[in-house]
């Protein structure tokens, strides 16, 4: 069994990177914990196989998203055994509220962008006149069917 301590900095706090650190290494089976450490960094602790640990460390590059994992501080030791599962160390609950609202302000924030980027293009596609597009032919009930009327008209 290894150990392995991290100093994770770049854009790692107030982003959801704790959780995240905490799924990867319960997925791989590892022990520890993750914690803020200030003033911007994250204190990461990892106890279990190498193989895992070196995916570990590997997949913690995450620029993806709000994270940006700008640089990994990494130690190499012998496991010691105190940890029982994987954990996030939380601080006291106004911080930790504090953070909660950031990301969440943030994904609403990226979500908003993509949903105009996404009505921009779908008006992009509504206004430009399609020279290809032939209206089917109604099988006898055109005068019900909206849509079949327009394109007779256009």
């Amino acid at each position: 069994m290894q150990r392995v301590e991290i100093i994770a900095s770049g854009r790692v706090q107030r982003v959801g990177f704790r959780n995240v650190v905490q799924e990867m290494g319960r997925d791989l089976g590892l022990c520890g914990t993750v914690q803020n450490q200030e003033p911007f960094d994250i204190r990461i602790i990892a106890e279990g196989e190498e193989g895992a640990l070196e995916e570990f460390v590997k997949a913690l590059r995450i620029e993806d998203g709000l994270i940006k994992v700008r640089d990994l501080e990494v130690n190499w030791g012998e496991a010691t055994g105190e940890f029982p599962y994987f954990k996030v160390l939380r601080g006291n609950w106004h911080e930790e509220m504090e953070e909660f609202l950031d990301v969440v302000i943030a994904l609403l924030q990226r979500s908003i962008e993509a949903n105009e980027k996404c009505l921009a293009e779908a008006r992009k596609i509504l206004d430009e006149p399609d020279q290809n597009y032939r209206c089917a032919e109604s099988n006898g009930d055109s005068q019900s069917d909206p849509w079949i009327e327009a394109c007779r008209e256009s």
